[in-house]
């Protein structure tokens, strides 16, 4: 088992917050264009932002949880470099 490293958890976190954010908006858009013949009008125009600060806010989360696990060695089991 690999070593987890705060860079890496980081990584983590923010790749999942945008693949949950894009799956989210292509499955609202697919709904609205099978529902009402148009991608966008489910979505409509405020969804851009919400999208945005989404994944802002989950990227903030991810350096939260990224910076408690690089402040508090052996969690989950795990050992920082050079300790």
């Amino acid at each position: 088992m690999q070593p987890l490293y705060p860079f890496g958890l980081f990584k983590a976190g923010v790749s999942g917050v945008m693949v949950a954010a894009f799956a989210f908006f292509t499955a609202a858009g697919t709904y609205g264009l099978m529902r009402f013949g148009e991608f966008g009008r489910l979505i409509g125009n405020l969804w851009g932002p919400v999208a945005i600060f989404w994944i802002i806010f989950g990227a903030l989360v991810s350096a939260g949880l990224a910076l408690l696990f690089y402040a508090w060695p052996g969690v989950g089991g795990a050992r920082m470099p050079h300790s």
